[in-house]
C-alpha cells in the first residue's frame, strides 16, 4: 500500500513538472513566434552558376497578429566587393504562406556574405519584423557543368544520361515541376538543355511560355518530346516546333538508332513514335522515312523535337539511349566542355572600364587654361604694378594678389567643370540579332552626379540589374547605400550617400528584343566563282563601320542607314592565317592620338565581347555594325537626362544560298569543331582557343548545318601537316584516315549522318588549334 501510494504521488508530481514545461513553453513560444517565419532555397537543388541570374525562392508566414505590408530585402555581398539590396515588395495576410521569386546573381552563398530580412512598410523607414523560425540567409554552391532540367510526366525521364559522364562529359539531370518554371528568361540561364516529355502545356501561363522561348532565342535549346503525348506537349509552342504531330506509328527494329549509337538493338518490343508533318527544321535523325529527330533554329538557339518517350520501354533501359541523345546534342555537348565563360565574371573590369568613359565629361581645353594662366600673369605682374604705382597704393598688392588668384581659380574651375554641372548618363552595349528579327540586348550604363547624395535610374520595365562597384573587399554591410528596387512592372537602380562629382555603374542583362527590332538581311550570289554577299540594315538605327567577319577575314562594308543596302565580296577560302578575332577590333577602328582616339570605347567593347565568348565559337561568322544614339534608357531622380547610347549589333552568319545559281557556302568558322575523345596525358585550353598538349590522338568532328546540299568542296585553315603533328579527315566511302589537305572533295567525307570527322596525331609535346572549315556546294531544295 506504501509503495502504491509513492508511486501515486510521483506520477501526481512527473504530471506537474510536464504541465509546467508545457505552459513555460507555450509562453515562449508566443513571445518568440511574433515574427515571420522563412524557408529559403537558391538555383536548383541548390546549385548556381557564376554570373548568371539564379531565383531566390521565399516562402514567408506572417506568425505575428495582424496582416503585413512592406518589402523583402535580400542584401548580398558580392565577389568584386560591394553590397547590394534587392529589395521586393511583399503582402503577408496573418497566418499565410507567401511564395516569393527573387532574380539574385548566381555565385557561392553562406551566412557571411547575405541576409534575408522584412520591413513594415518600406525598407530604411520602415520597422523590421524578425524573422524567429528559419535561416534569414541563403546557402547555394557554384557548379560548372552541362545541366539538363528535365519536366515530364515521369519523373526519372533520361535518367540515364549521366552515364555519360564515365566516358570524359560532365553533365547532370534536375527533376522539373511545372512550378519550378520561372517566369523570366533570365532564371532559366542555369540550363544548357530544357526537355519537356508528355506533359500537357495547353493551360501554361503566357509569360512561362514567353519566358522559355526568350531564354530559345537567346542561346538555349528546347527539347519536346513524348511519343504518342507529343502534341499536348507542343501545344503551348506552336510558333517554335519544329513539327505537327498528325498520327502515330511503330517501329520494330530501329537501325537508325542502333547505328547512330553504335549499339545493338535487342528488343523486339515496339517504339511508339509520333508522325507529322515538318514546319521547319533539319532531319537529324530518320527511320523508313519518318523523321525521328529535327533541330529548327530560332534565334540564336534551337528546338529539337524528338518522335519518342525516352521514359517508356524499350528505350528506357536500352545501353544506346544516353550515345543518341549525346549526338543529337553534338552542337552543344561535348566530352571535352571548350571554354565554358562566363560574360559578366571575365568582361567585369573591361565594361567598368568603358562605362566609365563618358563622352559628355571632356577634360578642361589645354589652350584655354594656358591663356587664363597668362592672363593671370599678366594681371598680377605689370598690370597690377603699374595701376597701383599710378595710384600709389603698392601696399595693397598683400591683399589684391591673393584675391586675384582665389577669383582666377573660381573662373578656372567654373570653365574646366562647364560639363559637370548636370546629370549625365552613358550606357554600352551589345545586341545580338536573331535572323528572323529581334535579339537579346546586355550592357551597362553609368550615372555621373554632380551634387552627389541620392541617384534613382528608373527603368519602366522590368530589367535584371547588378551594380558594378568599385569598393574593395566582399564583407557584407547593412548601410543600405546600393539597393535594386525590383517588381514585375519596373525595376529601379538606387545608389545612396554618392559625393559629388561621382559615377555609380550597373550592368544589365538578358533584355528580349521583339522582331520590330529587325536584323541584318543578307543576300548571297556566286558568279564564275565570285562570291558576293550584300547586307540591308534591317533595323531603326543608322549603323556605322559594319563589317563581315567571316573565314578569318574582316571585311569593312561601311556605314548603313535603316533600310540601306551595300555589296561586297567575300572570299572563297579561309585565311589560313587567322588564329582569333581579338585583333580585327583595330583593323576596323584604327588608334587615333592620345584625346583624339574617339573609338577607344568601340574597339573595348568589341574586344570584350569576342575574348568573352566560348573559344570554339569565337571564329563564328558574324555581322557586327555600331550605332550611337541619346535615347534615355531611363529616368535619373524622375527626370530624363543627356544620354550617350553605344550600341553594337551582332548577328551571326549561317549558311548562304545563292539567289542566282543555287550554289551552297558554308563559311569557315560556322562549323565549330567538337571534341569526342583523346588518348592525352596532358590536355591544356589557353582560353582563346589555342590548345598545349601532349603526345596522343584526339578525335573531333564538325556536323555539317544543311543536309539538302551536295557538296563538293572542302577548305580548311589552321592546318600543316608536320612530322610531330598530323592532321587527318576520315575517308566515309573507304573507311580510312588519311592526311588532310587544305582543300579536298566534300563528298568522300560527309558521312550518312551528315558529319565529317578528324583526328589530330601528336608525336611531341605542341601547341596547335583546331582548324576551321569551309564547304561549298549545290542546293538540292
Amino acid at each position: 500500500m506504501k509503495h502504491k501510494l509513492q508511486r501515486i504521488l510521483a506520477l501526481i508530481v512527473l504530471v506537474g513538472m510536464v504541465s509546467a514545461v508545457f505552459q513555460l513553453g507555450g509562453r515562449i513560444s508566443a513571445a518568440d513566434f511574433n515574427g515571420i517565419s522563412v524557408k529559403a532555397s537558391v538555383g536548383y537543388q541548390g546549385n548556381v552558376r557564376e554570373g548568371k541570374w539564379a531565383p531566390a525562392r521565399l516562402t514567408l508566414t506572417n506568425m505575428t497578429k495582424a496582416d503585413l505590408k512592406g518589402e523583402v530585402v535580400i542584401t548580398i555581398a558580392g565577389n568584386y566587393g560591394g553590397t547590394t539590396d534587392y529589395v521586393v515588395p511583399a503582402e503577408l495576410p496573418r497566418g499565410s504562406d507567401v511564395e516569393l521569386t527573387i532574380a539574385i546573381p548566381g555565385m557561392n552563398l553562406n551566412e557571411k556574405n547575405n541576409l534575408i530580412r522584412f520591413y513594415k512598410g518600406s525598407y530604411k523607414s520602415g520597422e523590421k519584423v524578425n524573422i524567429v523560425i528559419g535561416s534569414p540567409y541563403l546557402i547555394s554552391s557554384s557548379i560548372v557543368n552541362y545541366s539538363i532540367g528535365v519536366l515530364a510526366s515521369d519523373p526519372d525521364t533520361l535518367n540515364f544520361m549521366p552515364s555519360l559522364n564515365v566516358q570524359g562529359y560532365n553533365l547532370s539531370v534536375i527533376p522539373l515541376k511545372e512550378e519550378q518554371l520561372p517566369n523570366s528568361s533570365i532564371l532559366l540561364d542555369y540550363f544548357d538543355l530544357l526537355v519537356i516529355n508528355d506533359v500537357a502545356t495547353s493551360g501554361w501561363d503566357e509569360q512561362r511560355v514567353k519566358a522559355i522561348e526568350d531564354w530559345v532565342k537567346a542561346g538555349g535549346t528546347l527539347m519536346l518530346s513524348g511519343g504518342a503525348g507529343y502534341s499536348k506537349t507542343a501545344q503551348a509552342f506552336e510558333s517554335i516546333v519544329p513539327l505537327k504531330q498528325e498520327g502515330t506509328s511503330s517501329l520494330t527494329s530501329p537501325a537508325s538508332l542502333s547505328k547512330e549509337s553504335g549499339k545493338e538493338w535487342k528488343s523486339a518490343a515496339p517504339i511508339t513514335v509520333s508522325t507529322g508533318s515538318i514546319i521547319e527544321g533539319n532531319t537529324v535523325l530518320s527511320e523508313n522515312g519518318i523523321p525521328l529527330a529535327i533541330t529548327r533554329p530560332v534565334g540564336s538557339g534551337s528546338v529539337i523535337y524528338v518522335a519518342f518517350d525516352p521514359s517508356l520501354e524499350p528505350i528506357a533501359s536500352w545501353n544506346g539511349s544516353e550515345l543518341v541523345y549525346a549526338k543529337l546534342l553534338k552542337d552543344s555537348l561535348s566530352p571535352i566542355m571548350q571554354g565554358n565563360m562566363v560574360l559578366y565574371s571575365n568582361s567585369y573590369w573591361n565594361v567598368q572600364n568603358i562605362v566609365d568613359k563618358f563622352p559628355s565629361i571632356n577634360p578642361p581645353k589645354f589652350g584655354l587654361l594656358l591663356w587664363m594662366f597668362v592672363l593671370y600673369m599678366l594681371i598680377a605682374a605689370p598690370v597690377l604694378y603699374f595701376l597701383l604705382k599710378k595710384l600709389d597704393r603698392r601696399e595693397w598688392t598683400w591683399w589684391l594678389v591673393p584675391t586675384l588668384a582665389v577669383l582666377m581659380g573660381v573662373a578656372i574651375f567654373i570653365f574646366g567643370a562647364e560639363d559637370k554641372r548636370s546629370f549625365l548618363a552613358h550606357s554600352v552595349s551589345v545586341v545580338e540579332l536573331a535572323p528572323e528579327g529581334g535579339g537579346v540586348r546586355s550592357g551597362a550604363f553609368g550615372v555621373f552626379s554632380p551634387n552627389g547624395g541620392t541617384i534613382k535610374a528608373h527603368f519602366d520595365h522590368a530589367v535584371p540589374l547588378r551594380p558594378l562597384s568599385n569598393e574593395g573587399g566582399g564583407q557584407l554591410n547593412l548601410t543600405g547605400n546600393t539597393q535594386v528596387l525590383m517588381n514585375d512592372q519596373e525595376t529601379t537602380m538606387q545608389w545612396n550617400s554618392v559625393a559629388y562629382w561621382s559615377t555609380r555603374k550597373a550592368w544589365f542583362d538578358g533584355i528580349s528584343l521583339d522582331k520590330d527590332t529587325g536584323n541584318f538581311g543578307l543576300a548571297y550570289r556566286s558568279n564564275n566563282g565570285v562570291q558576293q554577299l550584300e547586307v540591308t540594315n534591317g533595323t531603326k538605327a543608322a549603323m556605322s563601320h559594319v563589317a563581315l567577319i567571316i573565314s578569318g577575314n574582316l571585311i569593312n562594308v561601311g556605314d548603313l542607314a535603316p533600310n540601306e543596302a551595300k555589296s561586297v565580296s567575300i572570299p572563297s577560302a579561309p585565311n589560313t592565317n587567322s588564329t582569333m578575332y581579338s585583333p580585327f577590333s583595330s583593323s576596323l577602328f584604327p588608334y587615333g592620338n592620345g584625346r583624339d582616339d574617339k573609338y577607344n570605347r568601340h574597339r573595348e567593347l568589341m574586344d570584350m565581347y569576342w575574348n568573352s565568348a566560348n573559344p570554339a565559337s569565337q571564329m563564328l561568322p558574324r555581322v557586327v555594325g555600331f550605332s550611337e544614339d541619346h535615347t534615355p534608357m531611363f529616368q535619373v531622380n524622375n527626370d530624363a537626362v543627356r544620354t550617350d547610347n553605344l550600341t553594337m549589333w551582332v548577328q551571326q552568319i549561317g549558311t548562304l544560298i545563292s539567289e542566282n545559281d543555287g550554289r551552297v557556302t558554308v563559311p569557315a568558322g560556322a562549323m565549330q569543331p567538337v571534341v569526342t575523345s583523346h588518348t592525352m596525358q596532358r590536355f591544356d585550353e589557353y582560353g582563346d582557343g589555342n590548345m598545349n598538349f601532349s603526345p596522343g590522338e584526339l578525335e573531333f568532328e564538325f556536323h555539317v548545318p544543311n543536309e539538302k546540299a551536295k557538296y563538293d568542296k572542302l577548305s580548311f585553315s589552321n592546318l600543316v601537316n608536320t612530322s610531330s603533328l598530323q592532321w587527318l579527315i576520315f575517308n566515309a566511302a573507304s573507311g580510312d584516315w588519311i592526311p588532310a589537305a587544305a582543300e579536298m572533295d566534300a563528298k568522300m567525307y560527309i558521312d550518312s549522318s551528315n558529319t565529317i570527322r578528324m583526328k589530330m596525331v601528336a608525336a611531341t609535346d605542341a601547341d596547335a588549334r583546331l582548324p576551321m572549315i569551309g564547304l561549298e556546294g549545290v542546293s538540292v531544295r
